[in-house]
């Protein structure tokens, strides 16, 4: 008996109801044992933009959202309950991207590193950066 083994990769989707919904491919859906998704996490405004940190080389259960001036990260690691951990008033104006950055630099003794950073952008203008682990931002 051979068996097909399919990865499940989510799909995450802004909505202008307020929520983010995750999603599966359909076709995966219909054909493999169902997965049972998470409720959609609802915001207080409507979400401009997400960054899924584990759908990155990173790999962590993050997901990080901008509505208005603010930033979310949500704790996906139990997916049928997201937990918001943090919110962060990051502009002065509505986020409209938020990415990952993969910063190199040299570290001690001369050896290379390479930290995960979030860039957001925003209608008021700027760009700013914020240290993805090991500082408030989560």
């Amino acid at each position: 008996m051979v068996r097909r083994i399919v990865r499940l990769t989510p799909c995450y989707q802004a909505s202008a109801d307020e929520t983010v919904q995750v999603s599966l491919d359909p076709d995966v859906q219909k054909t493999e044992t169902k997965v049972s998704l998470p409720p959609p996490i609802t915001h207080p405004k409507q979400v401009r933009c997400i960054l899924p940190v584990a759908l990155t080389n990173v790999g962590e259960p993050y997901l990080i959202t901008g509505l208005e001036d603010i930033i979310r990260v949500y704790d996906l690691s139990t997916f049928d309950e997201p937990e918001l951990i943090r919110e962060v008033d990051a502009h002065w104006h509505d986020i409209l991207t938020l990415r990952l950055w993969m910063r190199r630099s040299v570290g001690d003794g001369g050896y290379p590193r390479v930290e995960p950073w979030v860039v957001s952008s925003s209608l008021d203008g700027t760009i700013r950066k914020w240290r993805l682990l090991g500082t408030k931002f989560l």
